[in-house]
């Protein structure tokens, strides 16, 4: 006799099975309670409870084990995921030949994962090379018969390659079945059947010899016949799929359907949307529904912290358990880490129901990066030598890491200058001559880069043999050169140490420790896997890699939850919830719930629907998968007994706009209710913890005042355009004495917060070192500086540079250059290209340069002079002390008097402008004057000149004759800037007035022209005197902690034009303040006076 127990949820199937158990007990020798894997704890706890004696609860894999253990075919061990992924890609290379519709197909790991799915879907249903082929060929189905072809054959080599130490879980029912069969396993027994949606073929066959041996068999289906929606459909047609095959058995079957309303709902609004939710025939309730609710966030955060809000709320307040919610969704892929995150915040405890992959962790990272190295192909790449150290496994610190990563990226480190024996010369700080600095810090990297390079090295050389073994016994001994395992420990005692804001908090940290120890097991049993199945094969890097990656996706990391009392969380495809309180159904959005269904496998859906119509066994079909999938979140969602919430986002975390699910929308028009936003709720709720009342405090500006005098906490300080950096931060920054340049001036003067993030946070954009404007001046400026030097050792003899020397002093000094400065680079056609155009650009300038000395009767007296030791005082005790150098001062000795020029070379177009020292944006020349004039070297000095020198090829408007050149290079490197009008000075710049090497002109009579940027000697002294309220300014600026957006803006100066960091500081051109550009070019003699 075969029972059919049908009815809704909660009408009392489960409760009226329990109940027959004593009586089936004392009937039948043996009582097997059938039931889902994830259901049999639970099962048993409850029989347990009962007394109830004679009753075994069993699961499909359970009674395969049961009967084993009775009849013997135990003998072997199991094939693990790793091991299997490990065969199947095994296989896939040993058949790749003989494949013709899958010829092409490469062993990635979604190809691995659905032939993994094919090969079960081939063992658990009745799809069989002895049927299917024929069927195809019978059909004409040409189409689909060469890719079955294929399928077979390598379902058959994988058969095959198990041997018969060794087989599949799935195998086992196959083989249970057919003992059970044999012996007559069920012949005195009672089997009873609770909890299924559906049965593979495999099982069908198992209750096939259920019902051909036992003589009483209870099966009950949360199946109601007469709902006329779709909702039981998939539960219907397998019922009457069983009714076939227990007639046919000679079983007698009776259906016994439990009507009538849920006994586990417990109140009314339940009662109403369990008949109503899905009917086609949906009434309206008798009154307003007290027990559902919907929860509306602007985003998944919002949603999810109002439902953490609202379950902390019921527990704090009506006494309920963690335990007694639960959380269902569509995927947990999005869901999941978020809600781990915001649930810890408010301090609820949650365990998600899902295991972790262990491919996301840093240790197959590590494995894969290592492997990418000393692949041929990608021989110790720059950015897989980063990944290999940002792993933190690399025995390396962190900040360590990263100076490696800076120094590789602007030196272009790659391939073999990782792992040569010769160490590395460049200046981590760039192109020039490295300080004290940088070369202790170039110490430290060749140190770190020597640690890693010997047993990366031994890695290499113990992977040579390129079999699978030799890989795995290879990476075993990276890992243990690099004591990964004791890293790893190390990792999870700290997290084991870290103590939480909540109980839950410090569980969760010491749970991710257990993670962290159980990685590395997993990777030596991955490891142990390969080994085994490839042994002597030879298997590439690469493909080792990948293997790698693909059992590292197969593996999940399933810990106990670290505690009992926990709101749980899963998927509703594999929720295991039996009864709680109150459960929340998040991501209630389009397109997450229902989930949509995709066609995603090797087995295509129309090939299934073909199979099914020719009464073949197979997986179900897109459109029972879609009717199933609402199946079982009927089930799940009358789990709960109290109450019911939907929460759902208006906005996704990119904030594009979504709708609400269909779920959602029925709720509404059934009852009306109306969703709950965080505004509506008591803002009070979210201050259940320390982190959430910081939260809150975001959301509610007024709440800072009480919310931090509870907390005992003071409010940070905001930086806004009009305020300044605490005192304190000033003051740890740059103590009393802050150091300026010119170009730290000029930067502060043109935006304060542009100064704030490069030069008191020193955030930079990293960059290679490459031949632009920046670079070339280096090289410019280290090139006119030895020119100079030479000129001194020949005692001032400027006939001895002629054309030619100057030309040959050039190359000498290229080389000399790429020799100290880049001998390591990587010289590309392009970069030497550039090189030889720099040299020539030297040689230009040198020649000039040698040409106005010549003439002029100035003589240098330094190189990068520098301007240390021009300090002045501040108040509150300060000092500002100027530094940076002056590329070339060259001095006129006569009458008693020391007359000063200054030259400045630059790469690109600079011009001298009042307008500048009026908004102290190009104080350049005169600072520089100002330094020299309050150093203390000269008795007398005299400002004469400050002279910009555009140090760049020249270029032509019109064509050019050979007679011409020389003039027209000689008229394009005319130096222009600020001069004085005092007859010495400018007769020892420009003695025949010819104006070859200075923008001076002269007229008739031979008075300077009204264009010429000659100032009368008072008005020049007291520009250069102007200097010091500048310097002094700006650093009392600085350590008043001025730091607002405020850049300089004017007719044709816009401070934000090319600045790197407008993403940081988000101004607004239109709204946010600027300080207008002062075009008066006397506007600074004004403030003097004023």
């Amino acid at each position: 006799m075969v029972t059919w127990i049908l009815g809704r949820s909660g009408t009392g199937k489960t409760t009226l099975l329990l109940n027959k158990l004593p009586a089936l007990a004392g009937e039948y020798e043996q009582v097997y309670f059938l039931v889902p894997e994830q259901s049999s704890m639970m099962l048993e706890r409850e029989i347990s409870r009962r007394k109830t004696q004679g009753v075994q609860v069993v699961s499909f894999r359970r009674l395969s084990n049961v009967i084993f253990r009775q009849f013997g075919g135990i003998a072997g061990s199991y094939l693990s995921q790793t091991k299997e992924t490990a065969l199947i890609y095994r296989i896939l290379q040993e058949q790749q030949g003989a494949l013709r519709y899958y010829a092409k197909a490469r062993p990635t790991m979604g190809f691995v994962n659905r032939l993994a799915e094919a090969f079960s879907e081939f063992t658990l249903s009745g799809l069989r090379k002895e049927t299917v082929l024929p069927l195809l060929e019978k059909n004409g189905r040409q189409d689909w018969l060469e890719k079955y072809r294929d399928l077979f054959m390598l379902y058959e080599a994988y058969q095959g390659a198990l041997g018969a130490e060794c087989r599949s879980m799935a195998a086992d029912l196959t083989a249970a079945t057919a003992l059970a069969r044999e012996k007559g396993f069920f012949a005195r027994s009672a089997v009873v059947l609770d909890g299924f949606f559906g049965f593979t073929g495999q099982q069908r066959e198992m209750l096939q010899v259920i019902l051909e041996q036992s003589g009483c068999v209870y099966c009950a289906f949360l199946n109601d016949p007469q709902e006329e929606s779709l909702l039981f459909s998939t539960a219907q047609q397998e019922l009457e799929r069983l009714e076939k095959l227990a007639r046919a058995c000679g079983q007698e079957c009776r259906r016994l359907l439990l009507a009538g309303p849920s006994m586990r709902l417990a109140n009314r609004d339940l009662l109403f949307l369990e008949q109503n939710l899905f009917s086609l025939h949906a009434g309206a309730p008798e009154e307003p529904v007290a027990h559902l609710q919907l929860l509306e966030g602007k985003n998944i955060r919002e949603e999810l912290a109002m439902v953490a809000v609202d379950i902390e709320k019921k527990v704090r307040e009506q006494g309920w358990r963690y335990r007694d919610v639960a959380l269902i969704a569509g995927s947990l892929d999005v869901y999941g880490p978020v809600a781990e995150t915001v649930f810890a915040k408010y301090g609820v405890p949650l365990f998600i129901d899902q295991g972790k992959q262990s491919l996301s962790k840093p240790l197959f990272a590590f494995v894969q990066s290592a492997l990418r190295l000393i692949s041929p192909e990608r021989y110790f790449r720059q950015e897989d030598m980063l990944a290999f150290l940002k792993t933190g496994l690399c025995g390396v610190e962190m900040d360590w890491i990263s100076r490696l990563e800076n120094y590789c990226i602007r030196w272009q480190i790659n391939g073999k200058r990782w792992i040569r024996e010769e160490n590395w010369t460049q200046n981590p700080k760039g192109l020039g001559k490295p300080d004290e600095e940088a070369l202790l810090e170039l110490e430290k990297l060749n140190t770190l880069r020597l640690k890693l390079r010997a047993p990366l090295l031994r890695f290499q050389q113990r992977a040579e043999e390129g079999s699978g073994e030799a890989l795995a016994e290879a990476i075993y001994g990276l890992l243990c050169d690099f004591q990964v395992e004791k890293q790893l420990a190390e990792q999870a005692e700290a997290f084991s140490r870290m103590a939480g804001q909540s109980a839950w908090e410090t569980q969760q940290a010491r749970r991710s420790g257990r993670e962290y120890l159980k990685l590395y097991r997993v990777m030596i049993d991955i490891l142990d896997d390969i080994y085994q199945i490839f042994g002597k094969q030879k298997i590439s890097l690469y493909a080792m890699e990948e293997l790698i990656g693909l059992c590292g996706e197969e593996v999940k990391l399933n810990l106990v939850p670290p505690t009992m009392d926990a709101v749980t969380f899963g998927a509703v495809a594999h929720s295991r919830l039996s009864e709680v309180r109150g459960l929340y159904v998040v991501g209630a959005n389009q397109g997450i719930l229902p989930m949509p269904v995709a066609d995603q496998g090797l087995i295509g859906d129309r090939e299934r629907r073909f199979f099914s119509a020719n009464d073949l066994s197979c997986n179900a079909t897109l459109q029972q998968n879609t009717l199933q999938g609402q199946y079982r979140f009927y089930a799940a969602l009358f789990s709960a007994r109290e109450e019911i919430a939907f929460a759902y986002s208006a906005f996704q975390m990119d904030g594009t706009a979504q709708t609400p699910s269909v779920y959602v929308d029925r709720l509404r028009r059934l009852t009306g209710l109306r969703p709950r936003t965080r505004e509506k709720m008591d803002v009070y709720d979210f201050a259940v913890t320390r982190s959430g009342a910081r939260e809150l405090i975001t959301w509610v500006p007024s709440f800072q005042k009480p919310v931090l005098d509870a907390l005992g906490e003071r409010p940070l300080p905001r930086q806004k355009p009009d305020e300044r950096l605490p005192e304190e931060v000033v003051k740890r920054v740059f103590g009393n004495r802050l150091k300026l340049s010119y170009s730290q001036i000029s930067l502060y003067q043109n935006c304060p917060f542009h100064y704030f993030l490069e030069k008191t946070l020193k955030i930079r954009p990293l960059e290679p070192v490459t031949f632009d404007a920046a670079n070339i001046g280096t090289f410019i400026h280290y090139g006119m500086e030895q020119l100079i030097k030479a000129v001194r050792a020949d005692n001032f003899d400027y006939n001895l540079y002629t054309s030619e020397k100057i030309q040959q002093f050039g190359s000498t000094l290229a080389r000399q250059y790429l020799e100290d400065q880049l001998r390591d680079f990587n010289l590309s056609n392009r970069f030497s290209a550039l090189f030889e155009r720099m040299t020539r650009l030297f040689c230009l300038v040198g020649e000039n340069v040698i040409g106005e000395l010549r003439e002029g009767q100035y003589r240098p007296v330094g190189e990068e002079v520098s301007l240390a030791g021009v300090s002045l005082p501040l108040s509150k005790g300060r000092q500002v002390e100027l530094i940076g150098s002056i590329d070339r001062v060259d001095v006129l000795e006569t009458g008693g008097k020391s007359y000063l020029k200054v030259t400045d070379y630059k790469t690109g177009a600079q011009s001298f402008d009042l307008r500048g020292i009026t908004n102290r944006d190009g104080v350049q020349l005169p600072l520089y004057l100002y330094a020299l004039v309050k150093s203390g070297r000269w008795k007398q000095p005299v400002p004469a000149a400050g002279c910009y020198m555009e140090a760049h090829l020249p270029s032509f408007s019109e064509p050019v004759t050979p007679e011409q050149l020389p003039e027209k290079i000689r008229s394009f490197y005319r130096r222009g800037g600020a001069f004085t009008q005092d007859e010495t000075a400018l007769a020892g710049l420009d003695a025949n007035r010819g104006g070859n090497y200075f923008k001076l002109a002269y007229t008739k009579d031979g008075a300077l022209k009204k264009e010429v940027k000659a100032y009368e000697p008072p008005l020049l002294n007291e520009m250069i005197g102007y200097m010091e309220t500048v310097v002094c300014e700006t650093a009392e600026g600085i350590f008043s902690g001025e730091a607002a957006v405020r850049p300089l803006k004017g007719r044709d100066h816009d401070a934000c034009r090319f600045c790197r960091y407008a993403a940081v500081c988000h101004y607004d051109q239109e709204q946010d303040e600027k300080r207008l550009y002062r075009e008066e070019p006397f506007g600074w003699r004004e403030e003097k006076k004023q």
